[in-house]
């Protein structure tokens, strides 16, 4: 999300005064040069005022912190940002979705189950965890607040996917220890809907989700699939789709290079339906490799371009 994506979003009523947390990746989205550390904090309660959240800020910043000078961490720490070292072997937060101090805040680095800013961690009983475990936690809520705005079911598989396509280096994070180390933090509470069970923050509750494994083709227009068809049908999109290793990586593809406007959970709905209706896509019942895209190929010289 770029610079001013979300200038025109306002948080509805119910939200306005509520406690917003905003989390910041400072490794991956340093202070920019130039800029005054000690305006930071102002900048970002300003953007969020300007969005109508108008209730109490904390602000967390989570990174190698031993790159940072000694007079920043001070301007920082002296405007109430909480600063909190994660070594880099902990690979806390994925660089796709981080966003720095620059730009305005969004649904995805803005939201209510929120990490201690004042250093109270734990739950009764039990010690601070380590500065990894943290990090683990760290990547779990964020992973949360993004599988909400995509509108996506928070079960430990969709939050295991979300982690590990967000950026290549973050495949081997054990989120099994992550969700464990979070729960026992009492930092994300454990749902249970029917025979499913999901995690959420711990002041969230389990939002809207589009069920990624129905629907209706109906329900999607005809420009829709249209767009799908020629995606599949260009060699750059085949090869993209062909390429990736889950059924959640392709509709991360099929987002970025086809579907922009359309929210993950959607993508993920409407490729399956083009799996398990349209039979576009054809892959292993128990594995999603090796598959196969059934469509003709259309030669680049064709009129059929790729989704633009």
């Amino acid at each position: 999300m770029g610079e001013g994506g979300a200038a025109t979003a306002v948080a509805e009523a119910q939200y306005s005064l509520v406690k917003t947390s905003v989390w910041w990746d400072i490794e991956n989205c340093q202070v920019p040069k130039g800029c005054d550390p000690h305006a930071i904090a102002q900048n970002i309660s300003s953007a969020l005022v300007r969005m109508n959240y108008c209730g109490p800020v904390s602000i967390s910043a989570y990174g190698d912190t031993t790159g940072i000078t000694a007079s920043v961490q001070h301007a920082l720490s002296s405007t109430g940002i909480s600063l909190n070292h994660v070594p880099p072997n902990a690979q806390h937060l994925y660089s796709g979705h981080s966003h720095g101090p620059k730009h305005q805040p969004t649904s995805a680095t803005v939201g209510n189950n929120n990490l201690p800013g004042n250093g109270m961690w734990g739950s009764p009983g039990f010690p601070k965890p380590s500065e990894y475990v943290q990090g683990l936690i760290g990547v779990v809520l964020l992973a949360l607040n993004t599988l909400k705005t995509e509108k996506i079911m928070p079960t430990e598989s969709n939050i295991t996917d979300c982690i590990r396509c967000g950026d290549p280096k973050h495949r081997s994070t054990d989120v099994k220890k992550a969700l464990e180390s979070a729960v026992e933090q009492q930092m994300v509470v454990k749902q249970k809907v029917g025979a499913l069970r999901l995690f959420v923050g711990k002041n969230d509750k389990v939002w809207k989700c589009v069920n990624t494994i129905g629907g209706n083709p109906k329900k999607h227009s005809k420009e829709t699939w249209n767009e799908i068809k020629k995606f599949l049908s260009t060699s750059s999109g085949r090869l993209a789709i062909m390429s990736t290793q889950c059924k959640y990586e392709a509709g991360i593809v099929i987002k970025n290079m086809c579907l922009k406007n359309h929210a993950l959970g959607d993508v993920l709905q409407i490729l399956n339906i083009a799996i398990t209706v349209k039979k576009w896509i054809v892959h292993q019942q128990l594995s999603w490799q090796p598959l196969k895209v059934t469509l003709t190929e259309v030669n680049s010289d064709s009129e059929v371009v790729g989704c633009q």
